[in-house]
């Protein structure tokens, strides 16, 4: 999986990793900071696919400031290191016909009244982890209109801000079979996971291809080997549901089709299990930048 052109410093070291790893040392390496913001009274958000996108498109604004003004035109940084704008917006390179995944992803959980907004930053990225977290208070505080979303009225703040650090990621025993629940919608702009239910798993296999590169990393692993075994599972996906999110994108309103549910996998799981707990923390799809592919393993 690796086809990266590179356009910039962090490009090329992305390109071109120190290391290869297997999918068990990437688990034992895997680095992750999660910044968690608590806004008191919006916990009824939570579930809301609207939400996230919007705190995604203000965080970005907020670290448009102090960027370089190639950075601003969508060019590769020249500061070093490059300004956060460019380490979080930019697309780094492509791989494998895909582009490079971004290094984070946005999660919202419900707690009593409260709703927690996490970003979560994966790997290299976690030097900017400090101009992530400011900016990210500042988008929630000012710059997300709680009111519009069906929040209450008036000014909403961050009254608590937490950075916990993931360093390793215990795979645990491999079950014969597990649910791969999809907590938050899943995109499935073609309607073909039904049919191609192991597409679930390729796309994990995508992000965590790409997140290795954010480790400073190539995979040392057989992808046709692998992708073999993936299609060779038992899949049940009755349980699931197919729905649909509106998405945003330079003034215009797209309606993309979603699948959400518990996805029940059965078989040789062993190959492809550092995949499905890795995709715990990454999610599923280029949706979990603002919210969507969240998915938890069940044994």
């Amino acid at each position: 999986m690796a086809d990266l052109t590179p356009t910039s410093a962090l490009a090329r070291r992305l390109a071109t990793p120190e290391r290869s790893l297997t999918l068990d040392a990437l688990a034992a390496d895997w680095f992750v900071q999660s910044i968690e913001a608590r806004m008191p009274l919006l916990g009824a958000l939570a579930g809301r696919t609207d939400v996230l996108p919007r705190v995604r498109g203000a965080w970005g604004r907020r670290l448009m400031v102090g960027a370089s003004a190639e950075a601003l035109a969508g060019k590769p940084c020249p500061f070093d290191p490059p300004c956060a704008l460019d380490v979080f917006f930019r697309e780094q390179g492509r791989q494998g016909g895909h582009g490079l995944s971004k290094p984070y992803v946005l999660e919202a959980d419900r707690d009593g009244p409260d709703l927690i907004v996490r970003l979560k930053v994966f790997g290299i990225a976690s030097t900017w982890t400090s101009t992530a977290a400011d900016r990210l208070v500042e988008a929630l505080t000012d710059h997300v209109d709680w009111k519009a979303l069906g929040g209450p009225a008036g000014k909403r703040r961050v009254v608590d801000l937490k950075v916990g650090t993931v360093h390793g990621v215990d795979l645990r025993p491999t079950p014969t079979s597990c649910r791969l629940r999809l907590l938050t919608p899943v995109d499935d702009d073609r309607a073909t996971l039904r049919e191609e239910p192991w597409g679930l798993v390729a796309r994990i296999a995508t992000r965590v291809s790409s997140m290795a590169r954010w480790h400073d990393a190539d995979l040392d692993v057989s992808w046709d080997g692998l992708s073999r075994t993936w299609k060779d599972l038992d899949y049940d996906l009755s349980s699931c549901f197919s729905g649909s999110v509106g998405r945003a994108s330079r003034g215009r309103i797209f309606t993309e089709n979603t699948l959400q549910g518990d996805a029940l996998i059965h078989g040789d799981l062993a190959p492809v299990w550092p995949l499905l707990v890795l995709g715990e923390t990454l999610g599923v799809g280029r949706g979990a930048v603002h919210g969507l592919g969240r998915v938890q393993l069940l044994p």
